[in-house]
């Protein structure tokens, strides 16, 4: 402690309170500085003599302060990178964003199935129902065609039942029926013995009525040999059994079928 007082500023000790040039006032403001000034420096030197040699003087900052902290590049905070704007020029160029699929379509709109195509089966068997629901009855074809039937009749002598019978047999009365329209005549038979449109009824009847009556006078005027040979060819005639096809041709029910008809035609027979 004598060497702190020893070693203390000498303007402290310089004071002399006796020194008649100085003013009291003045004498006690100089010495209050002088007494601050030297309870300043022994807190120093306290504080050194204790060894705490790193711990800053009193009054200075914290070198741990963040304020006192140089600035650095790493202690700054990091921004995050920011994003070119789009369409930016130089570098990589932005791409574009793919364009959005497009909208799933409603039940609504989705096109209908196409319809269930039907097994050519049924298909035929629908058209031959058609076929048999457009069929005339004997009846049916003489009152269609009297005049025609009746015209044919009178040249040729074959009864009009008869021609009415055979027009219901081999088309049930179409006359558009293929292979050989009304009466079923081949195009040779056709040309020979009428010739014409084949489609026509007239023309049509007027052949199959003169063809018939060629057979018949092959036959004696025997009406169910014609019939016969009509069906199956002049060389397919059993004249002991008329259902008998020797030839191998025709139907062997067809005199029978057509001479019901005829019947059922309510025309002559005879």
């Amino acid at each position: 402690m004598l060497n702190v007082m020893q070693n203390q500023p000498s303007s402290a000790l310089d004071n002399n309170p006796s020194d008649p040039s100085q003013s009291d006032a003045t004498k006690n403001l100089q010495f209050l500085e002088q007494l601050l000034e030297m309870i300043q420096y022994l807190l120093q030197q306290m504080q050194n003599q204790g060894g705490d040699d790193d711990a800053p003087p009193i009054g200075s900052k914290s070198s741990a302060s963040p304020a006192s902290q140089p600035y650095s590049p790493d202690s700054a905070p990091q921004q995050a990178p920011q994003a070119p704007p789009a369409g930016a020029q130089g570098g990589q160029q932005s791409t574009q964003a793919p364009p959005p699929p497009p909208p799933v379509t409603s039940d609504a709109q989705q096109p209908s199935p196409p319809p269930a195509q039907q097994p050519s089966q049924a298909s035929s068997v629908n058209s031959a129902q058609q076929t048999s629901g457009g069929d005339m009855s004997p009846s049916d074809i003489a009152s269609k065609y009297h005049d025609q039937i009746m015209s044919a009749s009178q040249s040729t002598g074959v009864p009009p039942g008869i021609i009415a019978g055979q027009i219901w047999q081999e088309s049930k009365g179409i006359a558009n029926t293929p292979g050989g329209g009304l009466m079923q005549l081949g195009n040779n038979e056709f040309q020979q013995y009428g010739g014409g449109d084949i489609s026509n009824p007239a023309d049509n009847i007027k052949a199959g009525a003169n063809y018939m009556k060629a057979l018949s006078s092959q036959f004696g005027g025997n009406m169910g040999a014609a019939l016969r040979a009509y069906n199956s060819g002049p060389n397919g005639v059993d004249l002991n059994n008329l259902n008998s096809t020797p030839a191998g041709t025709g139907d062997p029910t067809y005199v029978q079928k057509v001479m019901q008809a005829a019947q059922q035609s309510g025309l002559a027979t005879t």
